[in-house]
């Protein structure tokens, strides 16, 4: 999440000043810092420079991806949700010095996305009732890691709802479980991610309790994020929560359809 100002912070673009990881839980903190924002663990800045993790074949091999990644300069890493992988994951971070931006699963509003089905954020309350307590209760069970830096709430969800009302509803909420999150953990920021800046009017509206925005942006779109949260009404500190080549999905197509590879210059 290469700070500026806002943050940016690239697949995961993280910059960061590491601190070594201690016994007991690191604070994390979000300051305002002239007419931007800076990043702070234990009082000390940190820059990060980051990537999006899931490994190379499960924690038997997370020493060694972390190992390698810190040989690159990386200094964070983030996740979309938890799992029975994700303590092996944190200790493998910890050991070698990394910090993670641990994500926090939230279901999709359309079906398909991310091997998951459908949610009714609208209509099901009892549903939305228990990923707020499964959410909770994830925070709780790896909020004094030395590793997390902070937390990721949802990926993409207000792109994948399908209309308005449910973008409406799926914010709403997003706002009582970002206010769990901060009063079970109040020593690490929340985040929320999205893609683009299609994420920013919701958040501005119906969650300010959020931190930050995570912003997952592809290809040449880069350039043009900054502008973009402005034009937005974006008026907190961004990441760069995913970041990479133009994605096949907004690619031109050549004259059969087949969308066009970019050549290895502008990758």
């Amino acid at each position: 999440m290469a700070i500026a100002t806002p943050f940016t912070a690239g697949l995961l673009l993280l910059t960061v000043l590491l601190c070594p990881a201690k016994a007991a839980e690191a604070r994390t903190a979000i300051l305002k810092a002239g007419e931007g924002w800076k990043l702070e663990v234990d009082g000390q800045p940190y820059v990060a420079k980051g990537v999006t993790f899931s490994g190379t074949g499960g924690p038997a091999n997370f020493d060694r991806d972390c190992e390698q990644l810190k040989t690159l300069g990386v200094n964070t890493l983030r996740t979309w949700g938890t799992g029975d992988e994700t303590l092996a994951l944190l200790d493998a971070a910890r050991k070698h010095g990394l910090r993670v931006l641990v994500g926090l699963w939230l279901r999709p509003g359309r079906p398909g996305m991310e091997n998951d089905d459908a949610f009714d954020y609208v209509r099901d309350a009892k549903g939305r009732e228990a990923q707020l307590q499964a959410t909770v209760t994830k925070v709780r069970r790896f909020k004094d890691h030395p590793a997390v830096l902070a937390w990721g709430v949802g990926n993409e969800v207000i792109l994948n709802s399908p209309d308005e009302p449910s973008k409406v509803a799926y914010a709403r909420f997003l706002e009582k479980v970002v206010r769990a999150v901060k009063k079970a953990d109040p020593a690490h920021p929340v985040l929320s991610v999205d893609a683009w800046t299609l994420g920013i009017p919701f958040w501005e509206k119906y969650v300010p309790s959020l931190d930050a925005y995570g912003l997952n942006v592809y290809g040449r779109g880069i350039h043009a994020l900054a502008d973009a949260v402005r034009q937005a009404g974006g008026r907190k500190p961004w990441f760069i929560t995913e970041f990479g080549a133009q994605g096949e999905w907004e690619a031109p197509k050549d004259t059969r359809g087949v969308p066009q590879e970019p050549g290895d210059g502008e990758k």
